[in-house]
């Protein structure tokens, strides 16, 4: 007769032994990484098919400098038409836009209103 000294075989695992944290936390690790790269794929493909500017380019690069310049002179008017600015103040824009600059230089000294 044969003895057999040897232990018996391992059990296999039944689905009620199994861990569930060992098998579902790699399914949803891989799900979520598969979700961030399809995302940022469809991101990078949007924004390079979108233009780069939202909005409408300024008035300078549309029409030249000459109109970017009669613009703030506009608005540079209703201002002073409103009373939004004094005379002083319109008078030393208006000569920086004779000048050719779109924004007037810092005021040497800021005057308060009351």
């Amino acid at each position: 007769m044969i003895k057999h000294d040897s232990a018996p075989p391992p059990r296999p695992k039944r689905p009620q032994d199994a861990d569930p944290w060992e098998d579902g936390m790699s399914g949803v690790i891989a799900t979520v990484s598969v979700v961030l790269i399809v995302a940022g794929t469809i991101y990078d493909t949007v924004r390079l098919l979108t233009p780069a500017e939202r909005r409408c380019p300024p008035l300078a690069r549309l029409r030249g400098r000459r109109a970017a310049l009669e613009a703030a002179e506009c608005r540079l008017a209703g201002l002073r038409l409103r009373g939004r600015i004094d005379a002083a103040d319109y008078r030393r824009r208006m000569t920086g836009l004779a000048h050719g600059r779109r924004t007037a230089p810092a005021d040497p000294k800021p005057t308060r209103r009351m």
